[in-house]
């Protein structure tokens, strides 16, 4: 699809900290391109993207365990959160 990547610039750089979480696998979507424009524009935002590991998830339960289990919980959040903006 097409971005307009005057309109992803200028949303990036109001903000010094961005987290990208995504209940998908790492590859492509709204992370990547986030991470894809800080490194072509040459900017120098913390980036975070936290996603599922790529690999086949065999187990099954309710949402909050596997977002728990897999570092997506809150408190794996938070907890990269403040290892890395506040710094």
């Amino acid at each position: 699809k097409q971005i307009d990547e005057k309109k992803i610039f200028n949303i990036i750089k109001k903000y010094k900290n961005i987290i990208s979480i995504k209940e998908n696998l790492p590859h492509g979507g709204l992370g990547s391109l986030v991470a894809e424009k800080i490194a072509s524009f040459n900017l120098n935002q913390k980036f975070l993207k936290r996603t599922l590991p790529d690999k086949f998830l065999f187990e099954s339960g309710p949402r909050n365990w596997m977002q728990n289990k897999y570092g997506l919980g809150k408190s794996d959040i938070l907890k990269d959160m403040n290892r890395l903006f506040e710094k």
